[in-house]
């Protein structure tokens, strides 16, 4: 639908919107897309531009000798077990790596909120529609010791 609304990525839509955040820019001055939609064939030099500058854990991973030091317990990650947006699977790679670091460890905090989708912030009683009211309240005093 998004090819037929507009081309070159200009539909507006949720997917569109991500690939001309994230892909590089083409000759034409357009992004140079991830996938052709009309044929399903991917360009695998955009994947491995999109992997190279923003997936963080490969970045991480790659980079984890000059980071790690500078993130040391400054990682704090909270995801719904249910990510209504699909990005589960991406939460448990990110899980995993950070888990396995050393030298350092991340000393940081991964919760998993079970059965809770995305925007999740790690009040594991209330549903989201009370918890994210008080985000600000339970996220500001860990906040102003790292700012501080």
């Amino acid at each position: 639908m998004e090819h037929v609304i507009g081309t070159k990525g200009r539909s507006g839509g949720e997917p569109n919107n991500w690939l001309t955040v994230f892909c590089p820019v083409g000759e034409d001055g357009y992004p140079k897309l991830l996938w052709n939609k009309l044929t399903g064939e991917i360009d695998r030099s955009v994947a491995e531009y999109m992997r190279e500058n923003y997936d963080l854990r490969h970045i991480l991973d790659r980079d984890w000798n000059e980071l790690g030091s500078k993130l040391n317990g400054k990682i704090h990650i909270y995801m719904g077990d249910m990510d209504n947006l699909y990005y589960t699977i991406s939460g448990y790679y990110m899980h995993e790596f950070l888990e396995n670091t050393n030298d350092p460890y991340y000393g940081g905090t991964f919760e998993w909120g079970d059965r809770f989708g995305h925007c999740w912030s790690g009040d594991h009683v209330n549903e989201y529609a009370r918890s994210r009211l008080t985000v600000n309240q339970r996220f500001i005093g860990a906040m102003m010791k790292r700012i501080v």
